[in-house]
């Protein structure tokens, strides 16, 4: 540890730390670890109680309070604050003194404060390029950003899209919902929350005559958002978009394998047992096990999905690929013989890939006079089908 070297005079100094010599005790300069650190006690005052009013200047204890400032950006700059606790000679509630440096229950100085604002007027700057700059993270220059800085709304369009994504945990929400054109792309408004009496609130204060302008609201399942559209909108028509549709329908045909895969793992007592049934289960398991762990990525792709081999280019499941060797399999195979192998394990997971096929058919072939038959056709199916899970999809 070492009295740092200054080039400035004690004046200077002072203005960088935005105080006049007369409001200062002592102030002591120390680098250490390459980082400046400046420990600072300020002049005993008279203060009024904040429970009372009675005045006083009877100091009960000290205690520091480490804060980030940016005055220098050279190098880490901490202030040291000694801060005094004082006590009231009459009702004897203790209170601290004003912190001239930082805003309340903040870590930061306000001049920090201030240039990170200053530096986020830039469109070159990120979160994360201030954030190095004032050595502090990108989630606490986002804080700053949201706490200090309000955007006014764009003008609700003809379409909209409403989502909502993982942002940075607040009091409130752990969801920003998100309002975006879905024409032209650009953010109409973010809200902090995505509750549903929060978001009645936001639209009450958007004028009857700008909502009836809106046509589409596009949204994922989520049952809140189909009931704003028909409270807030009452000219809009209510869309799931097909991202979330897929999403779902993943999610589901997951828990299928998954289930399946817990009525297939093998038993490892079988593996060394005499009986040459168990031991020949045990193996077959294992392999059904590898495949629906190892290649269930298979189910989620479209027969369109283009695959290079050998720089030829094929449709992933055309039985024409070259077959490589698998250990584990001990066989040839391709992408093709991996689905027909996965597929065979239970008629289940054999019938909620199907239930796909028809899924991406729609989506493929639906035109604007076919969509309402192509859907019920589609929902009949959901409802047809012999898993639970794809009849509740039927429902959304």
């Amino acid at each position: 540890m070492k009295q740092e070297t200054r080039v400035l005079n004690d004046q200077e100094i002072l203005k960088l730390f935005n105080l006049s010599p007369e409001k200062v005790e002592s102030m002591k300069f120390e680098h250490k670890k390459g980082s400046l650190y400046v420990y600072i006690t300020l002049e005993v005052e008279e203060y009024p109680c904040p429970i009372c009013g009675t005045k006083t200047k009877r100091v009960k204890s000290y205690v520091n309070k480490k804060i980030l400032h940016a005055a220098i950006t050279y190098k880490p700059c901490y202030i040291i604050y000694h801060c005094r606790r004082y006590v009231c000679t009459n009702c004897k509630k203790t209170f601290n003194e004003r912190n001239p440096f930082a805003y309340r229950n903040m870590k930061l100085s306000a001049l920090t404060v201030s240039n990170v604002l200053e530096d986020l007027k830039s469109p070159t700057e990120t979160f994360s390029t201030v954030a190095t700059r004032y050595g502090v993270s990108s989630t606490t220059v986002a804080a700053i950003f949201d706490s200090h800085v309000s955007v006014s709304r764009r003008k609700l369009p003809k379409i909209i899209s409403i989502d909502e994504v993982y942002a940075f945990h607040s009091e409130r929400s752990d969801y920003v919902c998100v309002l975006v054109d879905f024409l032209s792309k650009q953010t109409i408004d973010l809200l902090p929350t995505r509750r549903k009496q929060d978001l009645q609130l936001y639209f009450t204060q958007i004028p009857l005559e700008e909502r009836k302008n809106v046509e589409v609201l596009i949204c994922d399942m989520w049952h809140t958002y189909r009931i704003i559209a028909q409270q807030m909108f009452p000219y809009a028509d209510c869309v799931l978009d097909k991202f979330h549709v897929y999403q779902e329908f993943h999610r589901r045909m997951n828990k299928v394998r998954i289930d399946i895969m817990k009525q297939v793992q093998p038993v490892q007592e079988w593996k060394k047992s005499d009986d040459v049934a168990k031991r020949s289960l045990f193996y077959k398991r294992e392999q059904q096990y590898y495949l629906l762990k190892k290649w269930n990525w298979l189910l989620n792709r479209k027969d369109t999905t283009r695959y290079t081999v050998e720089g030829k280019e094929y449709e992933i499941f055309d039985p024409n690929i070259p077959r490589k060797y698998n250990k584990k399999l001990n066989k040839y195979c391709n992408y093709n013989d991996l689905l027909t192998m996965i597929l065979d394990i239970d008629p289940k997971l054999k019938e909620a890939y199907n239930l796909k096929f028809f899924l991406n058919n729609f989506y493929d072939t639906a035109t604007i006079i076919t969509a309402r038959t192509d859907i019920e056709t589609l929902i009949s199916k959901m409802y047809d089908s012999s898993i639970s899970e794809f009849n509740e999809f039927g429902n959304t």
